[in-house]
């Protein structure tokens, strides 16, 4: 046939690049097309084994794939209420990182075809993504936004086996699915007969059978009848000048809480992320030093916390959690992170500030810290070894500068139940999510602020991925966001009550807390272990086959 020419090529990586797009939620959302959108490109991989492409021209093309998805899924990062110069960072940082790494994929992977050890270079190339995928979960750069596996999370009810494999399952489940159907049209082409019905069964078993397995999971899973009840407050604050102005805090925290005593007192009351934002401050002198704002070493004296304890002994009984931005102090002499900022006036004194949220009942106060900070706006990468690069940072919510974090920890109800909080950007890492409820949390809680991009498909992405995380670890999911979207998802990830975007309003949900334990809570990201294992080995083999030339490599 003509149109499979490698005259075509461009076209072809055009064509998996769109599919990407339109199979990605918030941007197409039609799933399915995550399961042919490879096939093009896994063809321009064909021609340049065959020698009908140069390894440069092949793997110039896969870039126009690459960068049509990142482009196409990513494009919200520009719509950012700021600067153009902190649009462009915003936008371009991320798009540059993603279209890298997966050319190396290609790259190392058609470099190995090339070489003549076939069979090791077509399994290369999901494995080192499945590697690649991995890496975007940890580090300092880490930016999950686009794991295969994600194409999914909208339709969880033909993916319940994430509760055995995490996302990493999905992405394998896509590649092996791509590979079907490319060696399907090989057989079209090439082959008639018996040896074509076989070829054409193997996607076909590939699709129905996980798929016809997560229906009936799905149908038949029972969630335990609720007896916890949660209100959901979303406040639509705006940015510019209600969420972040230090002299309407008091008044906004009163609002919130207004609103979530119409619909009377719940188990639990979760605000948003940053509901409560008073920057510390420090005054005086060394001599006589008096705080403003939320400080870890006095909570007690905090006017907003003093505000929302008020407010829940009046209710008599009940949890509050709410975002919030907190400080540490460092006095002179005691050890700190490299990127903690000096005290102006104060010779040595230094002060860390954190996305944290705040859980109170009437008698205890309770800090817990965001986990993973998103590069560029709450940490800069090496700030650590270089503190002057923390002036880099992007301003956004009337801050600049490296945050403070910690590791995932439970938080305790005041009736008792465990429970695990999520702050915005965690929401998009499982392996985090697992951590939670290894540790004991029978509840998850999301609180979020997602207005930074607007009406786009940031926020759907990001509450997309909420989904997976309920049904990784068959837990209830409680979701507050600043303007949406907030919900109670099941542990199924099936979405049960939600509000609309940008509509200000309180939600109040039913859910009973799970103690169950997935596959995936005990044994963590198997599949993208066994990838990172299987990588320098499968590299091994593709040297030791290009220099024997053997035809079982």
């Amino acid at each position: 046939m003509q149109l499979f020419s490698p005259r075509n090529a461009t076209l072809f990586a055009a064509l998996s690049g769109v599919l990407l797009v339109l199979s990605w939620p918030g941007t197409g959302g039609i799933w399915p097309l995550a399961c042919v959108a490879l096939v093009p490109l896994i063809q321009i991989a064909l021609w340049v084994k065959n020698g009908q492409l140069t390894l440069r021209e092949g793997v110039s093309k896969s870039i126009i794939t690459w960068v049509i998805w990142n482009v196409g899924t990513l494009f919200f990062l520009a719509g950012i209420e700021q600067s153009w110069s902190t649009k462009l960072i915003s936008f371009l940082t991320p798009v540059m990182v993603n279209t890298f790494l997966m050319t190396i994929c290609t790259a190392l992977s058609w470099f190995v075809l090339q070489r003549r050890s076939t069979k090791v270079g077509w399994v290369l190339w999901p494995v080192s993504w499945l590697a690649m995928e991995w890496l975007q979960h940890h580090g300092s750069l880490a930016f999950p936004w686009l794991v295969l596996g994600n194409a999914m999370a909208d339709d969880t009810q033909w993916v319940q086996w994430y509760a055995w494999t995490g996302v990493a399952g999905g992405t394998l489940w896509i590649w092996l699915v791509n590979f079907a159907f490319f060696f399907l049209v090989q057989a079209l082409q090439s082959s008639t007969g018996t040896k074509q019905w076989r070829v054409t069964l193997v996607p076909l078993v590939l699709i129905v059978l996980p798929m016809a397995g997560s229906q009936f999971v799905s149908r038949n899973y029972q969630i335990p009848k609720p007896w916890m009840s949660a209100s959901i407050v979303q406040p639509c604050l705006n940015l510019e000048d209600e969420k972040f102005d230090i002299d309407e805090q008091l008044t906004s925290l009163q609002k919130m809480l207004g609103d979530a005593s119409r619909i009377g007192m719940s188990d639990l009351v979760v605000l948003p992320e940053t509901a409560i934002f008073d920057p510390g401050g420090i005054h005086g002198n060394e001599d006589a030093l008096r705080f403003s704002g939320i400080w870890h070493h006095d909570t007690e004296n905090a006017e907003l916390l003093q505000e929302a304890r008020s407010w829940l002994k009046e209710q008599g009984s009940g949890t509050l959690i709410s975002g919030a931005f907190t400080s540490r102090f460092f006095a002179k002499g005691e050890e700190s992170p490299a990127y903690a900022l000096p005290v102006p006036g104060l010779a040595g004194e230094k002060v860390l500030h954190y996305n944290s949220v705040v859980v109170m009942d009437s008698l205890h106060t309770t800090l817990r810290h965001k986990t993973m900070l998103v590069a560029g706006v709450e940490q800069v990468p090496l700030a650590d070894v270089f503190p002057w690069m923390n002036q880099l940072a992007l301003d956004l919510g009337g801050y600049a500068g490296s945050l403070g974090n910690e590791p995932p920890q439970t938080i305790r109800l005041s009736n008792g139940t465990p429970a695990g909080v999520l702050i915005c950007y965690d929401s998009a890492f499982g392996w985090l999510n697992r951590s939670l409820v290894k540790n004991g949390a029978e509840a998850l809680v999301v609180v979020t602020n997602d207005a930074w991009w607007g009406d786009t498909p940031g926020y759907k992405q990001l509450f997309s991925m909420a989904k997976l995380r309920a049904l990784e670890t068959r837990r209830p999911l409680i979701r507050a966001a600043n303007n949406g979207i907030s919900a109670y998802i099941n542990a199924k990830g099936e979405v049960e009550q939600q509000l609309p975007w940008n509509i200000k309003d309180v939600l109040r949900v039913e859910f009973a807390p799970m103690q169950m334990e997935t596959w995936y809570v005990s044994h963590g990201d198997v599949i993208y272990r066994f990838a990172a294992w299987l990588l320098p080995i499968l590299l091994v083999l593709a040297v030791v086959g290009s220099r024997l030339g053997s035809r079982y490599i």
